[in-house]
């Protein structure tokens, strides 16, 4: 006959299962979700580490670019080379005997050195170039400040000018400059006059620099 203290010890065995059964339950669940949680967390780390990988893989690609618009020390762009007939234009004029709207013609040759630069000479009648130094921004554009001494028959004084031209290749066959120089007589400033010129690439034949190295 069941007393008043076993229906008491049954009655805690059952409340021991029923806890028992909820704190499995419970780490069933807190193991499920660190299991998720890790699973989680590595996807994204896995997504992650493949977004830095396709980065490093792009960054070399912009690199190349670079370097590839990118020219010598010293240098015009390569896509320079060739033949150009220079059409100037005075736009803007502080020299007395230099007024806007006078028209020059001229010849710039651009050519590569024996250490891979691209160089220019120009043929300019009664101008010695002294002394350039170009850079190039881009394959379209270059800057290059010159030197000039003018030796023409005539002249009172020792000319000199100092420029400074800004290239724009537009085209495979045209190319713009805009440009200033600075106008010396005897070593004294006497003022600054501006230029626009237009380029066309023309033949190796029918170009005055070679003209001009054959009648030396």
């Amino acid at each position: 006959m069941a007393t008043r203290q076993s229906f008491r010890n049954d009655a805690l065995k059952r409340l021991n299962i029923k806890v028992q059964g909820i704190c499995t339950s419970a780490v069933s669940v807190t193991v499920a979700f660190g299991v998720t949680a890790i699973f989680t967390a590595a996807s994204a780390g896995t997504m992650l580490h493949g977004h830095l990988e396709e980065m490093a893989i792009k960054q070399p690609a912009m690199n190349e670019q670079k370097l590839r618009v990118s020219s010598l020390p010293n240098s015009f762009p390569y896509s320079f080379t060739g033949v150009w007939r220079c059409e100037t234009t005075v736009v803007d004029s502080g020299v007395s005997s230099i007024l806007p709207g006078q028209k020059s013609i001229s010849e710039i040759s651009f050519k590569h050195s024996p250490d891979g630069r691209t160089v220019a000479s120009w043929a300019q009648p009664g101008w010695t170039e002294a002394e350039a130094s170009q850079v190039s921004f881009s394959v379209e554009k270059a800057r290059v400040d010159r030197t000039n001494y003018y030796w023409a028959d005539g002249v009172k004084g020792a000319w000199a000018a100092r420029s400074r031209d800004d290239f724009t290749r537009v085209s495979d066959n045209q190319m713009i400059s805009k440009s200033y120089i600075d106008q010396y007589i005897d070593g004294q400033y006497i003022g600054r006059y501006r230029t626009t010129s237009v380029l066309y690439r023309i033949s190796d034949a029918d170009g005055m620099c070679k003209n001009l190295q054959e009648s030396k």
